[in-house]
C-alpha cells in the first residue's frame, strides 16, 4: 500500500475517520452490556464476543498510546495503515487493527427478529444438507438498500452466489479471523502506476466488490507485505528468493480497499452460544442480523469503468 493510501482510507473507508482513538475505545452505543444481540447473541455471548475483547483491546492500545498525543488524535484504520510496514511497532498495528476489526463488524448488525435464542448445534448439523434456497430473509433490498443488492448481483452474478460466497469463507476460518466484503479503489486514476495522489474525481471511484478473509490482526489495509521485505531487503537482508519475491511482488499497491462488512467468523463470537458444531448456525443467523443500510452508506460512487 503506497504512501498515499492512509490519507485515502482515512477520507473514504471508515465513519470513525474523524473520530479520536480516545472515542474510539468506547464501546459501541449500538450494543447494550448484559443485553442479548436479539436473534444472534446471548447476554453471555455477547460479552464474550465483543465486550471482553474489546476491554482488553481497547486497554492495551491505550497503554501503547499512552504518551504518544499524535496516536491518541489519530483513527484506528490510519494507525493501522501508517505502521503496516513497521515490524517494531507489531504490538501497536495488532492491537488497533483486532480493535478496528470488531468496532466495524459488530457496528454492522442491528439484531434479527427471531424470537428463539441461539442454542447450540449437535454432530447432525456436520451432515445437514446445504440450503440450496434462492430466496431468504434479510435481503439488502428488504431494508431500502437497492443500490447495495444491485451492486452485489453486479460483482457476483446473484445474491444467492454473494452470500454463499461471504458464509462459506466465514466458515472455512480456522481460529480467529474476520470475512470482509470490499470495494476496490485504485490509488491513482483508472489503475494507474504512478504512484502519486490525486483528488480528481476518478479517484473516489470504486469499480468492483470482493469477498476477502483476514486472520488474527490481519486487516484489509496491511495485506501488502511487498513495502515491508522491501524495507528488510535495505537493511542488509539476505537477497529475496524466487518465491520470496514472487510473493512480494504479488499485490498492486496501486488499489486500496474500502471496507464495507466484515463478519466475525472467530470462535470467541459463537462458540458459547451454538457448541461445536454451531458455526453455520451463527454464519446464518450473522446474515439475518446485517443492518444493510449502514453497509450501503460506507459504499462510495461507483466507476464507469469496470477493469478485470
Amino acid at each position: 500500500m503506497n504512501g498515499s493510501a492512509p490519507r485515502t482510507l482515512r477520507t473514504l473507508c471508515s465513519r470513525s475517520a474523524t473520530r479520536s482513538l480516545h472515542a474510539q475505545a468506547k464501546p459501541l452505543a449500538s450494543l447494550r452490556a448484559g443485553a442479548p444481540l436479539d436473534g444472534l447473541l446471548s447476554p453471555q455471548g455477547l460479552n464474550n464476543a465483543y465486550y471482553a475483547r474489546h476491554d482488553a483491546y481497547s486497554h492495551r492500545l491505550q497503554q501503547l498510546a499512552a504518551h504518544n498525543p499524535e496516536l491518541q488524535e489519530a483513527a484506528l484504520d490510519r494507525i493501522v495503515a501508517d505502521n503496516a510496514r513497521s515490524p517494531a511497532k507489531r504490538d501497536l498495528l495488532a492491537s488497533a487493527s483486532m480493535l478496528y476489526n470488531l468496532q466495524f463488524a459488530y457496528a454492522s448488525l442491528k439484531g434479527t427478529a427471531n424470537a428463539t435464542a441461539p442454542q447450540r448445534s449437535s454432530r447432525d448439523a456436520l451432515l445437514r444438507t446445504p440450503d440450496t434456497a434462492v430466496a431468504f430473509a434479510n435481503e439488502p433490498a428488504a431494508q431500502g438498500a437497492h443500490r447495495l443488492q444491485e451492486e452485489l448481483a453486479a460483482s457476483f452474478r446473484s445474491l444467492v452466489e454473494f452470500r454463499t460466497l461471504l458464509l462459506g469463507s466465514a466458515a472455512a476460518i480456522e481460529g480467529d479471523g474476520y470475512t470482509w466484503l470490499l470495494a476496490r479503489k485504485y490509488a491513482t486514476p483508472y489503475g494507474g502506476s504512478s504512484g502519486a495522489a490525486t483528488d480528481s474525481a476518478s479517484a473516489n471511484l470504486y469499480d468492483r466488490l470482493f469477498v476477502m478473509n483476514t486472520y488474527n490482526a490481519g486487516s484489509p489495509f496491511n495485506f501488502n507485505s511487498a513495502g515491508m521485505l522491501d524495507a528488510l531487503r535495505g537493511k542488509g537482508a539476505e537477497p529475496l528468493s524466487d518465491v520470496e519475491r514472487a510473493r512480494a511482488t504479488a499485490t498492486d499497491s496501486s488499489t486500496v480497499y474500502i471496507p464495507l462488512l466484515a463478519i466475525d467468523a472467530s470462535p470467541k463470537a459463537w462458540l458459547g452460544d451454538y457448541g461445536v458444531y454451531g458455526k453455520q448456525a451463527y454464519l446464518e443467523r450473522v446474515w439475518q442480523a446485517v443492518d444493510w443500510r449502514v453497509v450501503e452508506d460506507r459504499m462510495p460512487k461507483k466507476s464507469p469503468v469496470v477493469y478485470a
